[in-house]
């Protein structure tokens, strides 16, 4: 019971979510979900991607500079050995990520080193049609420490 009585689960509590270990374990019941990332770069990114994967939350598809995945990678002790890297041109990274999308190869995208307002721009575009008729969210999902709880921003 939570604090208003109501059924929980231990990782939902008066509309917040607490606990991202029971989050995470909920999703392991899932099936992996494909997830391209493109631009790679950045070590938090890089370490989340390698968790989830590491985790068997998700199936994860780089697309990038392979030579700066490796390195990034390689510079903070990431395991490459949990996800595939599609070297890309820097000039068409955000379309290669589009197009995995619209033609079914991934459930999912996310962005690295990438400007939002890029990022978004290439999603709305009507040739990669990603943009339907449903809402298209631009989500985060942390848990900041010491709070006890997890923030969708």
């Amino acid at each position: 019971m939570d604090d208003m009585g109501g059924q929980t689960d231990g990782a939902v509590r008066n509309g917040d979510l607490y606990d991202m270990r029971r989050v995470l374990a909920g999703a392991r019941d899932l099936k992996p979900a494909r997830m391209v990332v493109v631009n790679p770069y950045d070590a938090a990114t890089l370490e989340a991607v390698s968790r989830a994967a590491g985790e068997g939350v998700v199936h994860p598809l780089m697309v990038g500079s392979a030579r700066r995945i490796a390195e990034a990678a390689r510079g903070i002790g990431v395991d490459r050995g949990n996800f595939n890297v599609l070297d890309t041109e820097e000039s068409s990274v955000l379309e290669r990520g589009a197009s995995l999308l619209r033609d079914g190869e991934a459930d999912f995208i996310m962005k690295g080193m990438v400007g939002t307002g890029a990022f978004i721009h290439v999603l709305l575009d009507p040739r990669w049609r990603v943009r339907t008729e449903n809402i298209l969210s631009h989500v985060s999902m942390m848990e900041l420490p010491g709070t006890g709880r997890v923030f969708l921003v």
